[in-house]
């Protein structure tokens, strides 16, 4: 892996003022009929992933917002936009602008995410922030790519009987903190491939904590979820609640706390030791223990970013490469149903017809539980047994095997326990280094796990694929008031004593770092990066994942489309296997995979994916999930 940063050269845009690109873009809305017109018909056209050699026009700037495609109703905004340069897309519109502001200004696609992550964790804190952690993908113009892993880990006092008689606490309250690495993450990407200074990608988000933002659609839909438990959680009615007692809504100004906008300044300042054995690391880790919780200044202090070479899956003849993060996040179990899909050569298939889309699904559907059956054998890469697993993840042949396996008609195992093929495998191993946890119980409840994604693409080629997280909504639910930080809620994510099933390989012990769904993924060819993508939503990353990248992969499909469309979300537990759906996935495939052996379930929890696209020809297309009502932004 690389040890030096990326050369990166300045942008033509450097020189604009953030003010004065506002004005353009306002001054640009009269003539948006034009270009949607433009847009229009550069969607018309195949805006997959195409090869570089590629000739379709070229297609100018278009707004953040674009009309919807038709594969939902009623009709909903969008946030897609086609670009010449540079993109971003996030989960909350204005980080996106704040971030497109960095790379105008010189800035690189770390520079860019390292804005764009600070200014999510102030306006959406109920799904990231500077207490909980990241996985990053970063790709270079060059081609090089390597990966960090700044996921949360268990304090030096944690035990694995620390739960056993109050296992709420392991998700909730303070015992459940694991030690936060989202900004120790940040910056050692920065310090390698970072050409701004520090401070300058800390101030914009400063000036947003401290003057005001608009109140964030998914952070208003959360808290109407956790409004009956504002009695439990006093913090949230204080933070989110007007003056008459009534809960703020979508669009609402708000403000940062006062301890998080101190923070930001500390941080813009003193950088990373400001809160990793600084005075705002000692005002955190006074406000935990105060709450009962276990981390000590020396866990923040002794707190490791890890560099890691990416986990590869090779395409066709392997002109295509998708590259993810390895264990402890989901990388090989996204890339491995991707995989499995590919050795049963589903490309092909007419997706334009009913009998297409459902073998289509039914085989997502058993090929996802298939490699969720792994999960449960991946934790600690010094494990026997995780090696073991991850070097099936990571098996062409492993994949075929599979394909194999999977009854083309009718679902292949009645039980969710047939899924796991562990005691199958080889004993001997090959390949690459990853892999996930999850709650048994419901696997899409919507307080099982929230997250956020970030996807950049520079003009200099240069792209970072980010997923943060503290848990689930809040975390634990802790706040410091003298930092004004969420704390992350996943001691829970281990297994401890009174977890049940058993996890040997994800076992709680002292400094044990967490599994993790998040699995942010770069798809390259010889011509540079071709598809950023991500998502948050728990245990519905994986899947989610999976799907975009697949349908990136072999699609025809405009990149709103790809991620728009309503989705099925696999799950398997030790004894059951059922599979989720969108109320406005077809009900006719519904009824079709029912009569197939699928145990279908509606929900309406959901994941939300960011993606960017290079392609066709010149375009860069970018694209935030309608499902959190966030839109990209680029130049």
């Amino acid at each position: 892996m690389s040890e030096h940063a990326q050369p990166l050269h300045e942008s033509p845009q450097a020189n604009m003022s953030s003010k004065a690109r506002k004005r353009c873009i306002l001054g640009a809305c009269v003539v948006v009929v034009v270009i949607l017109a433009a847009v229009g018909l550069t969607l018309g056209l195949t805006l997959g992933l195409r090869d570089k050699d590629d000739t379709s026009p070229q297609v100018g700037q278009t707004p953040a917002s674009t009309a919807a495609p038709s594969v939902t109703s009623p009709p909903f905004p969008t946030g897609l936009g086609v670009y010449r340069r540079a993109a971003v897309a996030t989960d909350y519109g204005p980080c996106s602008e704040m971030a497109r502001d960095i790379l105008q200004d010189g800035g690189s696609a770390v520079d860019a995410a390292v804005t764009a992550t600070l200014c999510l964790g102030v306006a959406s804190p109920q799904s990231s922030g500077l207490g909980g952690g990241l996985f990053m993908v970063i790709y270079g113009r060059n081609g090089s790519t390597e990966t960090i892993n700044a996921y949360q880990t268990a304090p030096a006092a944690a035990d694995f009987d620390m739960f056993v008689d109050d296992t709420d606490q392991a998700n909730y309250r303070a015992r459940a903190i694991c030690v936060p690495g989202e900004l120790a993450g940040l910056w050692a990407a920065h310090q390698k491939y970072g050409v701004l200074p520090w401070k300058q990608l800390v101030t914009p988000v400063i000036n947003m904590a401290e003057h005001g933002f608009p109140l964030a659609w998914h952070t208003a839909y959360c808290l109407k979820i956790l409004q009956k438990k504002f009695n439990r959680w006093p913090i949230l009615r204080e933070l989110y609640t007007k003056p008459d007692g009534s809960l703020m809504e979508s669009g609402d100004n708000i403000t940062a706390p006062a301890g998080l906008v101190q923070t930001l300044r500390a941080i813009a300042e003193g950088g990373v030791t400001a809160l990793y054995g600084g005075d705002v690391g000692r005002k955190l880790v006074q406000d935990v223990r105060d709450q009962g919780g276990i981390m000590t200044l020396e866990d923040l202090t002794s707190y490791n970013v890890t560099w890691e070479d990416p986990v590869v899956l090779n395409m066709g003849e392997g002109q295509r490469r998708v590259m993810s993060t390895p264990v402890t996040s989901s990388g090989n179990l996204v890339q491995f149903t991707v995989s499995i899909m590919d050795e049963c050569n589903l490309a092909s298939v007419n997706l334009s017809s009913y009998e297409g889309k459902l073998k289509m699904y039914h085989y997502f559907i058993e090929a996802s539980t298939f490699a969720i059956g792994l999960r449960l054998h991946s934790g600690d890469f010094g494990k026997a047994e995780t090696k073991k697993s991850v070097a099936a993840l990571s098996s062409k042949e492993y994949a075929r095997t599979i394909c194999s396996k999977i009854n083309e008609t009718y679902v292949t195992y009645p039980s969710g326990r047939d899924y796991d093929t562990f005691n199958d495998l080889p004993e001997t191993s090959r390949a690459d280094p990853a892999l996930e946890q999850a709650d048994e119980g419901e696997a899409v409840d919507t307080m099982n796990g929230d997250t956020s994604h970030l996807s950049v693409y520079s003009e200099q080629g240069d792209a970072v694929s980010m997923t943060t997280s503290v848990g689930r909504y809040f975390g634990s639910r802790t706040f410091s008031n003298q930092t004004g930080i969420f704390l992350n809620g996943h001691m829970g994510n281990l297994y401890y004593n009174g977890r049940s099933p058993s996890w040997e390989a994800n076992r709680l012990a002292p400094g044990a770092r967490v599994m993790s769904t998040m699995s942010p993924s770069i798809i390259a060819d010889e011509g540079g990066a071709l598809g950023i993508i991500g998502s948050s939503g728990g245990l519905r990353i994986i899947s989610t994942n999976a799907w975009v990248l697949l349908r990136s992969l072999w699609g025809s499909e405009s990149l709103s489309e790809m991620i728009d469309s309503p989705r099925v979300y696999p799950y398997r537990s030790v004894s059951v296997s059922r599979t989720y759906y969108e109320k406005d996935f077809p009900e006719d495939l519904v009824e079709g995979l029912k009569a197939m052996g699928h145990n279908m379930v509606s929900t309406s929890s959901f994941a939300a994916a960011q993606g960017i696209l290079r392609g066709p020809g010149p375009v860069i297309q970018a694209h935030s999930d309608r499902r959190k009502h966030g839109y990209p932004a680029g130049y």
